[in-house]
């Protein structure tokens, strides 16, 4: 169960976002169903929208049938089958995996009790876990869906028992991650610490962090990430540590604390430089343009706001020597544009002469 990280500093919108507004009801189900695996359920929904299209087509102009809604601009209609197609084919597909897994563990019997090896040359009964782990897996995603947090406990812990002994690395590494995302959202914090401190991998520990981070309070949130942000900086995964980066400026940004936000804006931005990875840089420079902004707002906006000879002195000064704050550093990146504050203002000089015309 993968929970995404809530942004809460300024944001530029995907393709899927933008997709969401500018696309029709029917074109946004077909392609959600597509995408979760639904494959069944598509086909069904879009055979069924087809035949409305001809029923419709084949009718008499001005008949009962012309007059009805077409089915795809009805969306209680379409989201009602959307959602009862879906749990048909996830019961189907349970019942499927009920059989399989059945198969599977009357191998790991047999396996264990002749000594049996894969075409590898390697014990069948090892082989035969790491299925039997996929297969708990995708029985606890049922559960999940149905926030049945004890059902999908379970099945998840068999599934761990399962890679524990298939002698897999990695599958234990992913079962722990599931467990530990299991026991956050039912709010069991230290449990789910406990199961992510044993991943093997960097990169399975960041992630776990990250969502724990989403579950908690602004306290545990930090803590979270400074964690998922020491992880990838110690092992070298540069794109996970500017996802942290951006993360935590992200929370400062929220909270209003718009410097400490600025200084980890502009590390993500470094970092996306060295990456090389232009996506990343335009997050990166966005958030860090709107934090510097905001910093600088509150900043002197006292000062804007009084009318007296002393504010304004103060603003001139800030002018002429234009601070060493966080708004004044450079946005890294070649295609960054110079900010207003190092645009030249136009003096008296620059302003032309009337001439004798000027009074035409």
């Amino acid at each position: 169960m993968k929970k995404d990280f809530p942004q809460t500093g300024p944001q530029i919108l995907s393709r899927f976002e933008i997709s969401l507004f500018r696309n029709s009801l029917k074109q946004k189900i077909c392609v959600e169903l597509l995408q979760d695996g639904y494959h069944r359920s598509f086909y069904e929904l879009f055979s069924l929208l087809t035949s409305d299209q001809h029923r419709r087509a084949a009718a008499e102009p001005d008949s009962a049938v012309w007059l009805q809604t077409p089915l795809e601009e009805q969306p209680d209609k379409m989201e009602a089958m959307r959602r009862h197609l879906r749990r048909a084919e996830q019961a189907e597909n349970t019942c499927e995996l009920q059989r399989a897994r059945q198969q599977v563990e009357l191998c790991i019997r047999q396996a264990d009790e002749g000594d049996w090896l894969d075409s590898n040359r390697r014990p069948l009964r090892l082989r035969a876990r790491r299925v039997l782990w996929r297969i708990c897996s995708r029985q606890a995603d049922a559960p999940l869906g149905d926030r049945d947090l004890k059902g999908a406990m379970r099945l998840l812990h068999e599934g761990h028992r399962a890679a524990t002994e298939a002698e897999d690395k990695t599958l234990q590494s992913e079962a722990c991650y599931r467990l530990g995302l299991t026991y956050q959202s039912a709010g069991d914090h230290a449990t789910a610490q406990k199961m992510c401190s044993t991943l093997q991998d960097a990169d399975g520990m960041g992630k776990c962090y990250k969502a724990m981070a989403s579950e908690g309070n602004t306290h545990d949130t930090l803590e979270c990430l400074e964690k998922m942000a020491d992880i990838y900086r110690s092992s070298g995964l540069q794109r996970g540590l500017v996802d942290a980066l951006l993360c935590l400026g992200n929370i400062y940004f929220g909270t209003s604390q718009y410097v400490r936000a600025c200084e980890y804006f502009l590390q993500s931005c470094e970092l996306s430089c060295e990456l090389e990875d232009s996506s990343l840089l335009q997050k990166a420079q966005v958030s860090l343009a709107s934090a510097r902004a905001l910093s600088l707002i509150r900043e002197h906006s006292a000062d804007v706001e009084a009318s007296s000879t002393a504010a304004l002195r103060h603003l001139l000064a800030r002018k002429e020597t234009r601070g060493l704050g966080p708004e004044a550093l450079p946005l890294p990146g070649p295609e960054a544009l110079p900010g207003p504050e190092t645009l030249p203002l136009p003096g008296p000089e620059t302003l032309p002469l009337p001439g004798p015309d000027a009074h035409e």
